[in-house]
């Protein structure tokens, strides 16, 4: 018969619980170094290549194309709204003020 202690049971939970943690905590760090930052107007530029594959084969079909552009146009109102505004005025163009 095996008689732990209530203590030594509670100590025995928390070193696994503790392993468990940090061996999750290394696989998150490393799937967060593999992914590569896409920009915009590589996705762009992919779902147009994708809409002129779609337009040229023989069984072409509009609802896939309509979906392509709907994703696309998705993709350009994401780009728009992460835009940074900035204020026009005549230093933003490089013009020197006569005095």
């Amino acid at each position: 018969m095996i008689e732990d202690t209530l203590e030594e049971i509670l100590t025995s939970i928390i070193e696994r619980y503790a392993e468990t943690l940090n061996d999750d905590d290394s696989s998150n760090e490393e799937e967060e170094e593999d992914i590569i930052p896409i920009v915009y107007s590589d996705v762009l530029k992919a779902l147009e290549t994708l809409t002129l594959y779609e337009q040229q084969q023989q069984d072409s079909q509009n609802e896939v194309i309509q979906k392509i552009q709907s994703i696309s146009a998705t993709m350009r109102q994401r780009r728009l709204k992460k835009a940074k505004q900035v204020t026009l005025n005549s230093s933003t163009f490089g013009f020197i003020r006569a005095r």
